[in-house]
């Protein structure tokens, strides 16, 4: 891999876990060049291919900052459950549940939690082809969620909202009275053409909402 895909690989990392809001300037070519040890023109060069993408956009008198998504926000970022619960003014807890490793893949059920009550369920799949480091990854703190956002960029996300009957694990883990729905948040996520991981996020239709809001110059 050539040093300039190298660091478009951690510049879409920092953009993706938010390190990197949208709406903000990056740093300048010279201190970007300065931390990663190379000249002007792989700085340049990494920053075209995210200008391309759509990840960054260059104004002039602006300089360079991070771009809104051309198609809806929540198609593309994704956020951090733990800063969903606090900005609320909530209290976050996290509860690994099971966690396993079989034909190339880790499979982890994880409980977030909302001052102490089930928040949502987290039902990931990691390809370890796609992200081999996560085979050595520690849930048992943190979740799947939060070490991804931190670690793997992504460059492409599928994403599917709907209310559904809960299955055996909703019914168990998030407490839900008798005949609730639950709210489905169901995403895959892709480097290129590479699988990362493939998620079902269930919430306690009663209790979850989703809101969306997107700026405009």
């Amino acid at each position: 891999m050539h040093k300039y895909e190298k660091i478009r690989l951690e510049l879409t990392r920092r953009i993706n876990s938010q390190a990197w809001p949208v709406g903000a300037s990056i740093p300048h070519e010279d201190e970007l060049a300065a931390e990663f040890g190379v000249a002007r023109g792989t700085i340049r060069q990494a920053l075209s291919s995210l200008v391309d993408a759509g990840y960054l956009e260059k104004k002039r008198r602006a300089g360079t900052r991070v771009a809104y998504p051309k198609d809806h926000a929540s198609t593309l970022r994704i956020s951090l459950v733990r800063e969903q619960v606090e900005q609320g003014g909530h209290t976050y807890g996290y509860r690994l549940l099971k966690d396993s490793i079989e034909d190339g893949i880790r499979r982890v059920l994880c409980l977030h939690l909302r001052d102490d009550a089930p928040y949502q369920l987290e039902d990931r799949e990691i390809s370890l082809s796609g992200i081999p480091s996560a085979a050595a990854a520690d849930f048992s703190q943190i979740s799947p969620n939060e070490w991804l956002l931190q670690q793997q960029p992504y460059s492409r996300v599928q994403t599917t909202l709907q209310a559904s009957a809960p299955n055996r694990n909703d019914r168990k883990h998030l407490e839900l009275p008798r005949d609730e729905p639950v709210f489905l948040v169901l995403r895959e996520t892709f480097l290129e053409e590479v699988w990362l991981t493939r998620v079902r996020l269930s919430h306690p239709a009663s209790s979850y909402s989703v809101q969306m809001e997107r700026a405009f110059d």
